[in-house]
């Protein structure tokens, strides 16, 4: 072998052994490198988490707080009244309804309206509901108590009526109910209702008696009569004047208040659960435990509450970590606690919101170690890549595989950080912010999914706004009162199945001073239904000022529609017609609606008010025609509805169907038309099994007397 043969082995062979060396050290430094920043950023990444849920619980703590904050304010601006009202002489006598005369279906108040409750069923087995008027308050009196002995009170208190009648508009559904309660036992509640159980005591209401100048917080305790969960803030009012010294209170739904909390999206995953607990002691005797009053089980979306008959105790598998959970409410401390839910070891996170009541969000611990898994799997996938590098490479590929594993790590920091940023700011209401970063790994996901969340939370919003308008458009346009015409009885009502339904009814009078009645059924929901209800509504009773028969009413009327929502394909069937009460004449025009019935009650016979017409707003050239029937019996009952009575379905998919409508009719031919209307009500809510309608229903009763 010839010497430089030699000399260039010795230098190969050298300069293997010190290259296997350092590559094999440098696969170790790796090895051990990846496995440290692996764990430091799942305990980062786990911190970061932990804190964005305490965060978001104690924010949601902070939103119901500062709800209950703008009832303390509306409460002590009551107070101010109050002391005024009560200390002057008692207004002018005005008539007054007792909370009895709401349960008579002969002395409550004309305008009166059922309102139904999602509660359970009452102890006595009576329908699920109480009357209700927005225009009067209805007076309680302490057993015992009677009207005569205590009427200065009494004609004191209504002096009141007006203040909660502007409250009501201030606060719209957030307020359930408001009342006031004097020393003697006498208690005035707006708006007025009835369903109180017998024997009911104001003086018994919790911590009315125990009330103070101050505004102070009772509950959540369940209302009488309907069985809701409710919050309740109360103040004592001593009037300057000389008047009698009283409790005034403000009530909330309880599902109201916890309808305001805003968890983040991140904490919604359908094995979440949310509660509204109270820390109360322990019902072996030793120690604290927690008292659920609401719950909301995770659906992927979290919006709903379920309000309990009843509040349950929570049991879990570890007493101890339930007593320190309990603790730490009693105290009003917000923090986190690992503690088993359901057999399955979930982070707690608890916030106060008064007294010893918290907010509390149960997430499994595999839902919080999702994300920093990911990305420890992303760095470990990472890092054995680098390790291949190195092995086939050189010195100088150790020394760019270390520089590369250096700034894979910032590389991996950054996204996070941008993250965390993103999510703060988002906190504060900024929707418009984006993460605007590239990694090319499974991060990505990460960053689109952050980025697609945004605006869709912010639509989700905006939509919930627009819900809102619709649905008080809606509820303007329906009549507020029953019109009290000669020779003529009427009711009516609309049931929407969504936040905005498409049925209308109305009552008015035309040129010459006749009553006319128009129900009708908008196509689509929504905000396009209230605006062509809107416009619909107007545009029939400015039209019905001027002369002319039903016929060239609904003539005018469907050109105005067809002008303003002909391209949109939206459209409106409708049945008018109008009454000659002194001779008992009907006439009546059909747009496209379905035909009316009309019932003899005293032969039992029915009668299809039909008519030629096609739904309002498709040709503004279409002509319509008035029917007449008459003169007809006295007792006539005439009875207009719209599809959604028949349509309504059964568990098993049948359809309720004209039929049974007529059956019912039949029943009830002969009994006041506001309680056939409730009586239909009854039987399609009964037919239905407690389901929610598939489409709105809407009814109008006239009879000719």
């Amino acid at each position: 072998m010839k010497l430089r043969s030699k000399f260039f082995l010795v230098l190969v062979i050298f300069s293997l052994l010190p290259l296997g060396g350092v590559v094999w050290i440098e696969r170790r430094e790796i090895a051990r490198l990846e496995a440290e920043i692996s764990a430091a950023v799942r305990r980062q990444m786990l911190a970061l988490w932990r804190q964005i849920l305490r965060l978001s619980t104690e924010d949601s703590a902070a939103i119901i707080q500062m709800s209950k904050r703008s009832f303390e304010f509306a409460l002590a601006a009551l107070a101010r009244e109050a002391e005024t009202a009560l200390g002057e002489e008692p207004p002018a006598r005005v008539e007054v309804f007792f909370a009895s005369d709401f349960d008579d279906p002969f002395h409550r108040p004309p305008e009166s309206q059922w309102r139904p409750t999602t509660a359970e069923e009452s102890d006595s087995g009576e329908g699920r509901g109480y009357w209700v008027s927005h225009r009067r308050p209805a007076v309680l009196l302490a057993p015992g108590l009677s009207a005569e002995s205590v009427r200065e009170e009494i004609d004191r208190l209504t002096g009141l009526q007006e203040a909660f009648r502007e409250l009501a508009q201030r606060l719209g559904p957030l307020l359930h109910a408001a009342f006031a309660v004097t020393e003697s036992g006498v208690q005035i509640v707006y708006p007025g209702r009835g369903g109180f159980p017998a024997g009911y005591d104001p003086l018994g209401r919790p911590g009315v008696l125990d009330a103070t100048g101050e505004p102070r917080w009772i509950g959540p305790v369940v209302e009488a009569g309907s069985r809701r969960a409710l919050l309740t803030v109360l103040q004592r009012v001593s009037p300057p004047g000389g008047g009698p010294e009283t409790v005034l209170g403000l009530e909330v739904l309880l599902s109201e208040v916890l309808r305001s909390e805003a968890l983040a999206t991140l904490w919604r995953s359908a094995s979440v659960s949310s509660f509204l607990a109270e820390a109360v002691p322990a019902a072996d005797g030793r120690g604290e435990g927690l008292l659920v009053f609401a719950r909301r089980e995770g659906d992927g979306r979290g919006t709903h509450w379920d309000e309990l008959p009843a509040p349950e105790t929570l049991q879990e598998a570890d007493p101890e970590a339930l007593r320190r959970l309990a603790e730490a409410i009693r105290e009003r401390r917000s923090g986190l606690l690992e503690m088993n839910f359901r057999g399955e070891p979930c982070l707690w996170a608890h916030a106060p919101v008064h007294g010893g009541l918290a907010f509390l969000v149960a997430v499994p611990l595999a839902v919080v170690a999702q994300l920093p898994e990911r990305a420890a799997a992303a760095i470990e996938a990472f890092t054995r890549e680098e390790i291949w590098i190195v092995s086939a490479a050189a010195v100088g590929a150790v020394l760019v595989a270390v520089a590369a594993a250096w700034i894979g790590a910032q590389r991996f920091a950054r996204p996070m950080a941008a993250l965390a940023a993103a999510a703060a700011a988002l906190s504060r209401g900024r929707f418009d912010v984006r993460v605007d970063l590239r990694t090319g790994d499974e991060r990505d996901r990460v960053i689109e999914a952050f980025n697609a969340m945004v605006p869709k939370l912010e639509e989700h919003l905006r939509m919930r706004d627009g819900l809102l308008l619709a649905s008080e458009v809606q509820q303007k346009l329906l009549p507020h009162r029953t019109p009290a015409w000669p020779g003529l009885e009427v009711a009516g009502v609309s049931l929407s199945c969504d936040e905005t339904g498409g049925d209308y009814y109305d009552f008015f009078e035309d040129a010459s001073g006749t009553p006319c009645v128009a129900v009708a059924d908008v196509s689509g929901h929504g905000i396009p239904a209230a605006l062509l209800m809107a416009t619909a509504r107007a545009t029939l009773r400015m039209r019905a000022l001027a002369a002319g028969g039903g016929a060239a009413l609904l003539g005018d009327v469907n050109r105005r529609l067809a002008e303003d929502f002909g391209e949109s394909g939206a459209f409106m069937t409708m049945f008018f017609v109008s009454v000659d009460a002194e001779r008992r004449i009907l006439r009546w025009v059909r747009a496209g609606h379905t035909p009316a019935l009309l019932f003899d009650p005293f032969s039992g016979r029915f009668r299809e008010l039909r008519g030629a017409g096609v739904p309002l707003g498709v040709d503004p050239r279409a002509v319509f025609v008035e029917e007449s029937a008459g003169p007809l019996p006295a007792g006539s009952l005439l009875f207009i509805g719209t599809d959604g009575i028949w349509e309504t379905a059964g568990p098993g998919g049948e359809f309720f169907g004209p039929l049974r409508l007529r059956e019912v009719i039949a029943r009830h031919g002969r009994a006041p038309v506001q309680a056939l209307v409730q009586a239909v009500v009854r039987e399609l809510e009964g037919f239905s099994a407690g389901k929610r309608f598939a489409d709105d229903v809407t009814m109008v009763a006239l009879r000719l007397l």
